[in-house]
């Protein structure tokens, strides 16, 4: 009823029978065709799972992002998107970031590097928790069947050299937050030298030798 409402639609009520009464014009609005079982075709995401795939987007940005990039990626209206950002803002606060907006750099997050990488880490496992999440990732980070079996056969020899097993749900986060990581590292986006460890404290181990793999 929230999106109804941020898109001027009528909102759905219940009758005193129990059943729920969508006006014409929202069926209408979203081209489903109520006289079919189509409906069950049509997802629509709820104000918190859009602002995360907003945030989701700002991470994985290859170019400068404008509210067009959310409305087209989300099919809602600039409105919606901007009370999605305001939304989007509370779930950073925990996090010390926060989005911002430039002509020139488009939307952005600011905050430490090592920040957002954590962050990155809690995002894709919440989404990919969610119905059609694994599907709106793969959408925005534009990864295919084969670029995501790659990483997972890289991932298994990683599994194979430290002799370890990573879970299934670690197994099918990982695949997204290396892909996004590496384009943020294409994009010159670097964790600050505060945080770093020295190349003498790890090229020695097997866990360096691993990751080799992924690099």
């Amino acid at each position: 009823n929230s999106w109804l409402a941020s898109n001027d639609l009528p909102v759905i009520e219940r009758a005193k029978n129990g059943f729920f009464i969508i006006q014409a014009e929202v069926l209408s609005y979203l081209k489903v065709d109520y006289q079919t079982e189509s409906a069950g075709q049509t997802y629509i995401f709820s104000e918190n799972e859009r602002a995360e795939l907003i945030l989701l987007m700002i991470l994985n940005k290859r170019e400068e992002l404008s509210l067009i990039h959310f409305t087209s990626a989300l099919q809602v209206s600039k409105n919606t998107v901007l009370n999605d950002l305001k939304f989007a803002q509370t779930i950073l606060q925990p996090h010390n970031l926060a989005v911002s907006y430039s002509r020139q750099k488009g939307y952005e997050l600011t905050g430490s590097e090592i920040q957002k990488r954590r962050f990155l880490l809690d995002l894709v496992q919440r989404i990919l928790q969610k119905e059609h999440g694994e599907t709106a990732i793969e959408t925005i980070t534009e990864m295919n069947k084969q670029q995501k079996a790659d990483i997972q056969q890289w991932l298994e020899q990683v599994e194979q050299q430290l002799s370890l097993t990573f879970t299934d749900e670690k197994m099918k986060q990982l695949p997204y937050i290396l892909a996004i990581t590496l384009g943020r590292i294409d994009q010159f986006e670097r964790i600050d030298a505060a945080f770093c460890i020295h190349y003498e404290e790890l090229s020695d181990t097997k866990e360096y030798q691993a990751v080799e793999l992924l690099l």
